[in-house]
């Protein structure tokens, strides 16, 4: 893993879409050495940056760089609308 500093955002793969979906790019970014984010991206444009976390209450919960991968690989596969 590379390593970061408090402000940087390293971008750790690119997934690319196909057939219907070729339009869509997903990147994954780790984020200051500590969560993941996920950037989708249709036609060269951001359509939304996804942070990998879930929120139970007051707890927030970060998820793993796999479950980034999955999340990426599920929007450049049509999976994620």
């Amino acid at each position: 893993m590379q390593s970061t500093t408090n402000n940087e955002r390293v971008e750790l793969s690119t997934y690319f879409g196909d057939k219907e979906y070729a339009d869509r790019v997903a990147k994954t970014y780790l984020i200051k050495g500590h969560y993941y984010e996920v950037d989708f991206i249709e036609n060269d444009v951001v359509v939304e940056t996804r942070i990998m976390k879930s929120q139970e209450g007051d707890a927030v919960y970060f998820h793993s760089e796999s479950y980034a991968d999955s999340c990426a690989e599920n929007y450049v596969m049509g999976v994620i609308q």
